[in-house]
């Protein structure tokens, strides 16, 4: 199983790198984009407004879903701090519980024995 997500995360990453080179391919070549468009599709089926608008929607959905994920790891990170601030808590209050019991018993062990002496 991990296998298999680990291939998924791979090729997920995979297409992202051929979608940021086919992105940003046309600024690293020399010939201009209506050169390339003229000579791979004459009405083309891959105009370049299109990619625009599919660019743009990608971008303001991806920027959407990175801030409700960050709204939720910092949410997550509030529930985990206030967990290990309660657990601090506890462990304090069981030590002195503990250290306070001790007492106690130590106390009642000292009575025996003054009881024991006494008699």
């Amino acid at each position: 199983m991990s296998f298999f997500i680990l291939e998924i995360v791979f090729f997920i990453s995979l297409g992202a790198i051929v979608f940021l080179f086919v992105r940003k391919l046309p600024y690293v070549s020399d010939v201009p984009q209506k050169e390339l468009n003229a000579g791979r599709f004459k009405d083309g089926i891959l105009n370049s407004q299109w990619v625009d608008k599919l660019d743009s929607k990608f971008i303001d959905l991806l920027s959407k879903w990175l801030r409700k994920m960050k709204l939720a790891v910092m949410r997550l990170d509030n529930y985990v701090a206030r967990h290990i601030e309660n657990i601090k808590h506890r462990t304090s209050r069981e030590k002195t519980a503990q250290n306070i019991l001790k007492e106690i018993e130590e106390d009642r062990e000292d009575r025996k024995e003054e009881s024991k002496e006494n008699q």
